[in-house]
């Protein structure tokens, strides 16, 4: 399912919701993450999980981000 839906997660970026995958008991998840801050950006995968939503599995596809820089992050979790 295409989303495309604009979520808060730091000041430092913008991060989009952008694609939704369901099937056999698992949700993935397609988000676009850029910096927009005027400094260098690290991310660890720890950064994703979520208190109630039974994370499985989070990918990172560039840890290091420059100023403008965007990276593609995946996470997995259970279904409902």
């Amino acid at each position: 399912e295409e989303v495309n839906r604009p979520l808060q997660l730091w000041a430092e970026c913008r991060f989009t919701l952008l694609r939704v995958y369901e099937g056999r008991g698992l949700i993935g998840e397609k988000y676009l993450l850029t910096n927009v801050s005027g400094a260098p950006m690290v991310l660890a995968e720890q950064e994703f999980d979520r208190e109630q939503g039974e994370v499985v599995g989070v990918a990172i596809e560039s840890h290091n981000l420059r100023p403008g820089e965007s990276t593609n992050v995946f996470v997995l979790r259970q279904g409902n």
